[in-house]
Formats: structure tokens, sequence, C-alpha cells
């Protein structure tokens, strides 16, 4: 894993590749096929939340130029996909539109709580900061280790992760929220 990162497109940024690897996040222990990833880290879905496709670092700038409200948009989080190593992206059932706050949005994949109860997220303006779930089921889904993925297709309900699923369905980018 360390290598592919050594190769990205952001490795000139990087002064190492553990960067993608949260120290609280125990998963690399684990046998491959049953739970490990070295990633704690994945990207919002395409950034701009289109299907996830390899860009340049230039078309990744001209998206940023059109972002609105950077310091509100979220490019990284922590994610806790125990099926094996982090699929690259991360996102959200993002349902509605803005005229009514995006209702029924639920969580597809997983936050992490590897420092407690919170994840750590990067922003589109460059800052980075830990966000500390409210609602008791987006704890225990994000909590789910099961290598099995059997959490995945049970996501908790928007009824039941009301202030989290909040948090993220404002701060995730989509064609509906530049």
């Amino acid at each position: 894993m360390q290598e592919c990162v050594r190769q990205g497109a952001l490795a000139q940024y990087l002064k190492s590749a553990n960067i993608i690897h949260c120290p609280s996040d125990t998963r690399y222990k684990r046998p491959v096929g049953q739970g490990f990833s070295y990633g704690s880290y994945s990207g919002i879905t395409g950034f701009d939340g289109q299907p996830w496709t390899i860009v340049t670092q230039a078309k990744i700038l001209s998206r940023r130029a059109h972002l609105q409200h950077p310091a509100e948009r979220i490019l990284w989080m922590e994610e806790n996909d125990p099926r094996g190593e982090n699929w690259g992206t991360w996102v959200i059932a993002l349902a509605g539109t803005p005229a009514n706050d995006f209702a029924g949005s639920t969580f597809l994949d997983s936050p992490a709580v590897f420092h407690g109860a919170s994840s750590t997220f990067s922003w589109a303006d460059g800052h980075s900061s830990s966000r500390r779930w409210l609602n008791a089921a987006t704890i225990k889904y994000a909590g789910d280790s099961d290598p099995s993925g059997s959490k995945y297709g049970s996501a908790p309900s928007e009824a039941l992760t009301r202030q989290d699923i909040s948090f993220v369905k404002h701060a995730y980018v989509s064609k509906d929220n530049p």
C-alpha cells in the first residue's frame, strides 16, 4: 500500500506514505482477507459526487475552483470498511435536493470511530478537523468491524442518525451541493 501512495499523484506533497494510516486504526494487524486495511482515509466519491475516476491535478484544481464554500466541503475522511482494503472512495446515499434539505439521506459507507466516538476529516480548503459522532446508531455502525461485510446494506436510517447525517450531507460534495 505504501508503494501505491508513493506513486500517486499527491506523493510529491507527502512527507510520508504513512499519512493514509491512522495509528489508532489497528486493522493493519489483521490478516489479509480478514479485515486487513492499511489505509484509514478515503476520498469523497469522485470529489464532485460523480463516479470516481482518476483525474489529473489540473482537473482537481479546476473542480476546486468551482467549489462553493471549500472550508465546508469534505475531501477525505476516516472510514471503517472491514471488508478489506478501503476501496478508495467514501460515499453516502444522498437523497432529496437542497430545497428539501437532502431529506432521506443515509450513510452507505461507514465512518470510523478509531478515536473514541469520532472521525477525522480533511476539507477542500486544506484544513483538517475531528468530529465527535452524536447519535448512538452512527457510533454502533461505525464501530462494526465484522470482516464479513454484514453491516453493508443495513445502514441506520436518517431518523436514527439525524444529527450525524445532517453534518455529513451538508459537507458532502455533489452536483447539488458544490
